[in-house]
């Protein structure tokens, strides 16, 4: 704050300051969210013309006092960044400024859903700054993390500047002006934003949106594998062993359009028991999309399936690791085509790229994917049925299929091929 004041004062400003060594939340919020008070010893409602933070981020119960105090705003497991935010937000006047380095994970899912509801009816956005390298940035903070820039309502923003750089150096940032919808995403109710942060990532999401159906509306569903290790440790068996196991999938077996079964490693089961207590755990052989729910913090690809085919010399039952998620029809089986299809679209640099513009986590939700669009199934089904024709899995082709069958311009064919995410042994 010293160091505030004499800047300002060298540019000929003044600057008083007061520090509050209270809790923020607490002892400040709290008088903005609870019933007035005699008592309250802050300036009232809306007369702080900005905030800028960092604040800390980690997970808080329902039932503590902090969430207490923002029950406007809690769902799911609440993050105090997110209460931080919220705070800032009822303390501004309109047209007052907040400026704030947090995590992405409030841009989508359904845990911070209520607060973007809650923030984005008092809240204009005109600025996110997102980093390429979390560990150029910012060392020892393991999520994504972003600047945004925005304002009490007034006025909404018609507009938001999107801007990207691989550090912390923010003068080589590459910058783009898109309309507030286009980053502010409520088509399906949850707010969600998304940070396209190239002209090509514009492009991708323009293709994306332009689909006729949400996932739901195909039919298709998805869920997470049912089997929690440390909860399933009777059924847990080292190698399979006679009709009486089930293979246990993971993340280590899905590979791209394939599943690697048995892997073999000291640490981790390869099969399931088959007996009355395990049922509610097995799923049926069918045909199904495997997708991993969780990728590495600096990895690559974001989206990763493999076809599961029932008519592959299976057994009747097959365990799921909930770190994998599964891809159904709710009223009949998927057909090969279809499943060849899906996991050629969630293996193709267009969708990979483009779930990269609506989630800065390294997991991949189930309630995400469901907000995404698709091509018709015929469309689907016609794609998977050239890719599952290839002699081999080249990425590259099976790239140029999807890109083709969906009627891809060539500049961005060409652009999405050079930059092919994904390989094939």
């Amino acid at each position: 704050m010293k160091r505030c004041a004499e800047k300002l004062s060298e540019h000929g400003h003044s600057m008083t300051y007061e520090i509050h060594a209270k809790d923020f939340i607490l002892d400040g919020a709290a008088a903005f969210f609870g019933p007035p008070s005699l008592f309250n010893d802050w300036p009232v409602l809306g007369e702080f013309d900005g905030a800028i933070m960092n604040p800390p981020y980690f997970k808080v119960s329902k039932a503590s006092p902090c969430a207490r105090v923002m029950e406007e705003v809690v769902h799911g497991q609440p993050n105090i960044y997110a209460f931080f935010l919220a705070g800032a937000a009822q303390m501004l006047r309109p047209g007052g400024q907040l400026v704030a380095i947090t995590p992405r994970s409030f841009c989508n899912g359904l845990y911070f859903r209520g607060f973007r509801h809650w923030f984005f009816e008092k809240i204009a956005l005109d600025h996110i700054h997102s980093f390429e390298s979390r560990t150029e940035t910012f060392r020892d903070v393991l999520q994504e993390s972003l600047v945004t820039a925005s304002h009490r309502l007034g006025k909404p923003s018609a507009n938001v500047t999107v801007s990207t750089s691989n550090g912390l150096n923010i003068n080589t940032a590459k910058c783009a002006t898109l309309p507030t919808a286009m980053v502010i995403d409520n088509s399906c109710g949850h707010a969600n934003i998304r940070i396209p942060a190239s002209r090509e990532d514009q492009a991708v999401a323009e293709v994306v949106e332009s689909w006729p159906h949400r996932f739901p509306e195909l039919g298709l569903r998805i869920s997470t594998g049912p089997v929690v290790m440390f909860r399933a440790t009777d059924f847990l068996l080292s190698q399979a062993n006679g009709k009486g196991t089930a293979p246990l999938l993971s993340v280590f077996n899905v590979k791209p359009f394939r599943i690697e079964w048995p892997v073999i490693h000291k640490k981790h089961p390869t099969a399931f028991k088959i007996c009355r207590d395990s049922q509610r755990l097995l799923l049926p052989t069918r045909n199904y999309v495997l997708l991993r729910r969780f990728s590495a913090k600096e990895e690559r690809r974001r989206l990763t399936a493999s076809c599961l085919i029932a008519s592959e010399a299976l057994p009747p039952f097959i365990a799921l690791e909930n770190h994998l998620n599964y891809v159904y029809h709710a009223e009949r089986e998927l057909k090969p085509d279809e499943v060849y299809g899906l996991a050629a679209l969630f293996n193709s640099n267009l969708l990979d790229r483009y779930f990269r513009t609506i989630s800065g986590n390294t997991q991949v939700n189930a309630t995400e994917i469901r907000s995404m669009k698709l091509p018709p199934l015929p469309t689907v089904a016609g794609i998977g049925q050239k890719v599952s024709g290839l002699a081999s899995l080249d990425c590259n082709a099976v790239e140029l299929i999807v890109l083709r069958e969906l009627g891809i311009n060539p500049q961005l064919c060409a652009h999405l091929l050079e930059g092919t995410l994904f390989s094939h042994t």
